[in-house]
């Protein structure tokens, strides 16, 4: 458990995936911060599945202002995607 800080640049992913197991810890809040631009997230279920945007709740869609979330479920990672301006994400477990 603990925090983490992604700079995501522009036109670029990061991944914030589980290690050493196969799903990350939960709760977890996430906070994404477009700076300006657009951000989407997508999710893992499990080891060597594929990535689905979210469905619903504040992190679904194009973020384009600040939008904060829990993630009550177990996934085994979490794609995030800047398109045109370098974002922020700040991740709790």
């Amino acid at each position: 458990m603990g925090t983490r800080i992604l700079t995501v640049l522009s036109g670029s992913s990061e991944v914030h995936e589980a290690s050493g197991s196969i799903v990350l810890d939960v709760p977890m809040t996430i906070t994404v911060n477009p700076n300006g631009g657009t951000v989407t997230v997508s999710v893992k279920t499990s080891v060597g599945g594929t990535y689905q945007a979210v469905a619903d709740g504040n992190l679904s869609g194009n973020i384009t202002a600040v939008k904060m979330d829990v993630l009550k479920g177990p996934v085994n990672a979490i794609k995030f995607t800047a398109a045109t301006q370098t974002a922020t994400v700040e991740i709790a477990q």
